[in-house]
This record gives structure tokens, sequence and C-alpha cells, in this order.
């Protein structure tokens, strides 16, 4: 998480969106607000990547694939990797399916809308101040640690812009604070980042990183935005796969460079 400028970042997609809103509202997959059923995000990502709905929520393995078509599966998955794990092994168990790929979305910009529980009067939108860049993948990498080797899966990351809606339910003077959330309805697309290949998560080291010679989890932190726990988990995995190794040590601070 961290602040940018609007004229760093670049909006695209949106009429494609709309679109696709407006066929979900036009075919009753959506209701009024609070009665949604498979969340909107969850909705266009799968209609972004497979417009041919046919192909959606197909039985595979003893699971419900988002999309299966000539073999290749796709997941969207908009919450906890940990979830997943037993159905992306048995779907990389099945030498049948030729491809598995996770569609994982970040919701970089928001834009808040507060909804009034008694009255269903919805406020006007106001954006967030945080940014969220893809490094904040860094906490769900280690799941699936076993399958970035496997040349047969697929990881794509997507950042949003997105509108947030939220109950006013929560505690505090404005009950916002925790306050039940409704849905996510997504704006337009910020970035798309493919990893087809151990190489490809290169990408997610920021580029003062990726430029230096040696680095730390200190400096990464810094430049990425992320600390704690999820810095570490990133760095074993990236050491599990061979694409960092330590290189030193200056004093109980490791120092890694690239293979």
């Amino acid at each position: 998480m961290k602040k940018v400028k609007d004229s760093d970042i670049t909006y695209s997609d949106r009429e494609k969106i709309e679109t696709i809103l407006s066929e979900i509202y036009a075919e009753g997959e959506a209701g009024s607000i609070g009665t949604y059923m498979e969340k909107t995000l969850h909705k266009v990502i799968k209609r972004c990547c497979e417009p041919d709905t046919q192909y959606h929520e197909h039985k595979v393995c003893g699971y419900i694939a988002d999309i299966y078509r000539d073999n290749k599966v796709t997941e969207v998955q908009t919450g906890n990797f940990s979830a997943m794990k037993a159905k992306l092994t048995a779907y990389l168990s099945d030498d049948n399916i030729e491809q598995v790929t996770v569609v994982y979305p970040i919701k970089a910009v928001k834009h808040l809308r507060w909804v009034n529980k008694e009255t269903g009067e919805v406020s006007n939108p106001t954006r967030s101040a945080k940014y969220y860049d893809m490094y904040s993948f860094y906490d769900e990498i280690y799941h699936i640690k076993d399958y970035i080797l496997n040349s047969r899966f697929n990881l794509n990351i997507i950042m949003f812009e997105v509108t947030e809606l939220k109950y006013l339910d929560g505690w505090g003077k404005h009950r916002k604070n925790n306050a039940t959330k409704i849905d996510v309805i997504p704006k337009s697309i910020i970035k798309t980042a493919c990893f087809n290949s151990a190489a490809d998560y290169l990408q997610l080291f920021p580029p003062e990183i990726r430029e230096s010679c040696s680095f730390t989890a200190k400096e990464l932190s810094k430049h990425s935005g992320v600390k704690g726990r999820p810095v570490y988990s990133f760095l074993k995995v990236m050491k599990e796969i061979n694409l960092i190794k330590p290189t030193g040590k200056k004093g109980n601070t490791v120092i890694y460079g690239f293979e």
C-alpha cells in the first residue's frame, strides 16, 4: 500500500466493463443493493476472461471451475488463496487439463459509497487516499509456491479501479469502522501482470530492487510499501524457486542478490 500521483495511473477498459455490467444487470444476475449472490467483481472478471457464458461454472475434478474451455481451467480468486489449494492440486494432478490459470484482482484504487440501512440512501463516492500495488500479493504468494514451477500453472494479477459499497453499520462517530461490505463494483483496469514462468515473478520486485545488485528485506519493504511477515514470506518463496539467493550479511541483516 502506497500513495501515488493520479498522473501515474492509467485507467483503461472502462467502456468494456460498463458493457459487461449492463449485461449482468439486464440478465438479472444482480439486483438492488444488498441482493447480490455471486459478487459483481467476480462476475465481471469471468466475462472479461471468457465472454461466452456457456463455458462458465463447469464441474472439473469434483470441483466447480469458474471457466472451463478446451481443456483449460480459469479460476477467479478474490479471497484468500489457502482456500483453493485443494482445488488447484486436483486440477494440476489431472494430465488432461492443459492449463490452469488463476486470476487475482487487486483493488488498487477505491471509491467508497456508504449505504444507510434504514433509508437506502447512498452517499456520493469519495476516493480513498490509499493505493494498493501488486506487491500486496506478497501476502498470498506462499499459498501458490508449490505450483509456480509447474509449466501448466499461470497467474494473472489484475489491478482495478473499483467502487466499494458499505453499510453504515459500523462503530465510531460516523459508524464506518468495521462496517459491513456489500459489494465491490469494478470501474476500470489499471494494470495486468501475467506470470507464466518462474522468471516472470521478477515483476513482483519494485524497479529500484531489480536495478540493484543487492538488497535487504528492509529495502524491499521500503520500495514495495509492504511491511512485516508478507515481505519475508515473499522472499522465502523467491529463494525456493531460485530467483534470489543470500549473498552475505551485514551484522544480523541478510543481503540478497538475484540468481
